[in-house]
């Protein structure tokens, strides 16, 4: 389920598979999943602030600092307005 990675996958003797919660602040996951790890959760830069802290089942959402504007659709890097 969202929030959660397999930490034990079913066995061939048919019993049910093991879920465990990511870690907060460290890992989400948003949809119901078999991986066996979490994502990782994004870490806003300095030129950056975080709108939303990441948790269990969504990743932190950044925006660039006031004077600044994203320069892709990701917002991986911030550009400085010319004004």
């Amino acid at each position: 389920s969202t929030g959660t990675f397999v930490a034990d996958h079913c066995s061939a003797s048919h019993l049910q598979g093991k879920c465990e919660p990511c870690k907060k602040g460290k890992g989400f996951t948003a949809h119901a999943n078999g991986l066996e790890e979490c994502l990782p959760c994004r870490q806003c830069k300095e030129d950056q602030i975080t709108l939303r802290p990441c948790n269990l089942t969504q990743d932190a959402e950044c925006q660039c600092k006031q004077g600044y504007y994203c320069a892709d659709e990701d917002c991986e890097i911030c550009q400085r307005n010319n004004q």
